[in-house]
């Protein structure tokens, strides 16, 4: 079983309730708008007609017709005025995001529906270089501008390396390639396919281990119309794992991706 499916059966820990209660309850939500990452593969990506897709996508569209609720999805915007736009209620729902402490300030996070493996990412003959996360203290590295690496990142490794976060994935991994930073991080699959498709698979490539698997959660807003559709949300989610028709998705889409294994 891959990990990104174990990780989220693994992490449930509530009672479960029949799929058929969904829509029962009385709510006043008809509608929820939804946005994300352009460029997180699996989980939530755009096509070149700029239509939203991914695991997270997916999981959404199946969840709020449960739900009995229409699903629209938001034109692209630049990463932080997504973030923006969800913290001030633009935006309803945000299609997957790894929970840190200074989100969990501002947003609202549902169970985990699956999970992402994240990996820092260093030139192939630094490789050697960097044994273990203690190697990296002192560095400096980068990651995609309000993107989080995870909680295992944010605990043992922030403090100790000075992190840049460039406009651009694009530019995140020239960066590393000129030598002006020593590694960036982002999901394992998705630093895989950005390499292939920009050409520097043969110069960069993950450190041998992980900074952590992160469960992906839906990040929901606090300030929306729908701000109490979590609980209800939690429920369906709980279904639908425990029905294996999140796991059907999850081999459905990455058997859809251009992954390297």
């Amino acid at each position: 079983m891959k990990p990104w499916i174990s990780s989220a059966v693994t992490a449930l820990v509530f009672l479960l309730s029949s799929p058929s209660s969904f829509a029962s309850q009385g709510h006043n939500c008809k509608s929820v708008t939804i946005s994300g990452s352009s460029q997180w593969y699996p989980f939530s990506y755009r096509d070149s007609s700029n239509n939203l897709r991914g695991i997270a996508y997916q999981v959404a569209k199946m969840l709020f017709k449960r739900l009995d609720i229409d699903l629209i999805v938001d034109d692209p915007q630049p990463w932080k005025r997504t973030l923006m736009g969800l913290k001030h209620g633009r935006l309803d729902i945000l299609s997957g995001a790894y929970w840190d402490a200074e989100r969990a300030e501002n947003y609202d996070f549902s169970i985990p529906f699956s999970s992402d493996e994240v990996r820092l990412f260093v030139r192939n003959e630094s490789l050697a270089k960097y044994p273990d996360l203690i190697s990296l203290r002192g560095t400096t590295g980068s990651k995609p501008i309000g993107i989080s690496l995870g909680r295992v990142f944010e605990e043992n490794l922030k403090s100790h390396v000075k992190v840049i976060e460039p406009v651009s994935y694009e530019s995140m991994i020239k960066m590393l390639y000129l030598g002006r930073v020593e590694w960036f991080g982002l999901g394992l699959h998705n630093g895989q396919k950005l390499l292939k498709d920009l050409g520097y698979e043969d110069e960069i490539s993950p450190l041998p281990y992980s900074i952590q698997t992160t469960p992906v959660h839906f990040m929901l807003s606090r300030n929306s119309n729908c701000s109490s559709l979590l609980k209800r949300m939690n429920r369906g989610l709980e279904a639908l794992i425990k029905e294996g028709a999140i796991k059907e998705i999850i081999e459905r889409e990455t058997q859809n991706q251009i992954l390297i294994k």
